[in-house]
């Protein structure tokens, strides 16, 4: 299998330099063909674009899904999805090496990684075994000691209920205001089921309703966030619009329509 882009091929079954997996037990050559099923690309990489990858990860045991989701971030107001990867049969390790595949595929794309849990073997693998370093920077004061500390970390962490709601306020934002287009159907059902726990509870937290799941909205929602120049996306370069790009189109269904 061959994706060409603006005159660049990757192809598919030939190892890749920095394709490197520590699972012995893996064939690096065989994972990507394995899993080619799980990739919906809309749009194929455009020259001087800026796109975005959010990463939910999951622990691979068939349950939770990983995903990562592709934004272009067309002049920085607005950005439509272009690619989808969605698999709950990969670990951290592997899900790294996709992600960075994609990341390279899609112009070096910044990349917004959930640190929770599995996610920062994820992010160590991204960042200390394949050196890709254009990684959402976590930016934290604190005063430990007495003393003012500004700490640096990659990826956002979501365990705390004010960044999960953070996350998941800008991107019902964008969806609202018609900035964020969405292609994957699977995305929209779950925006669906993705609600408040108890409506009555000002102190309730919206999550996936019993039995479904929310990693697509986490990603998407990580996808937003890192496209955002407010929360240290890198800056629009080069945009020239096409066709009708010039005004983005709102996203069709609206955040209305889904939740």
């Amino acid at each position: 299998v061959i994706l060409k882009a603006e005159g660049r091929a990757l192809e598919i079954g030939k190892k890749p330099t920095y394709f490197r997996l520590r699972d012995a037990e893996s064939n690096p050559e065989l994972v990507l063909h394995k899993h080619l099923g799980n990739l919906a690309i809309y749009e194929l990489p455009q020259a001087d674009r800026e796109y975005v990858i959010g990463a939910d990860v999951g622990k691979g045991r068939g349950r939770d899904n990983t995903v990562l989701t592709v934004l272009d971030r067309l002049d920085g107001t607005a950005a439509r999805e272009v690619a989808h990867f969605a698999s709950n049969l990969l670990t951290e390790i592997q899900t790294a090496h996709i992600c960075v595949m994609l990341a390279r595929l899609y112009n070096n794309a910044f990349i917004t990684p959930e640190v929770t849990g599995v996610g920062q073997a994820f992010v160590n693998e991204i960042t200390q075994v394949i050196q890709y370093s254009n990684v959402f920077l976590n930016r934290q004061f604190t005063t430990a000691g007495g003393k003012g500390i500004t700490n640096t970390n990659y990826g956002y962490d979501t365990s705390s209920a004010a960044r999960k709601d953070l996350l998941v306020s800008e991107v019902k934002q964008a969806l609202m205001d018609g900035t964020l287009e969405v292609h994957t159907m699977d995305t929209f059902h779950e925006l669906r089921m993705f609600q408040f726990v108890n409506p009555e509870d000002p102190k309730s937290q919206m999550e996936a309703r019993q039995g479904e799941k929310d990693d697509r909205v986490i990603s998407l929602s990580l996808a937003n966030l890192g496209r955002l120049a407010r929360f240290g996306a890198p800056p629009i370069r080069n945009y020239k619009p096409t066709g009708s790009e010039s005004t983005p189109a709102p996203a069709k269904p609206s955040y209305d329509d889904v939740v």
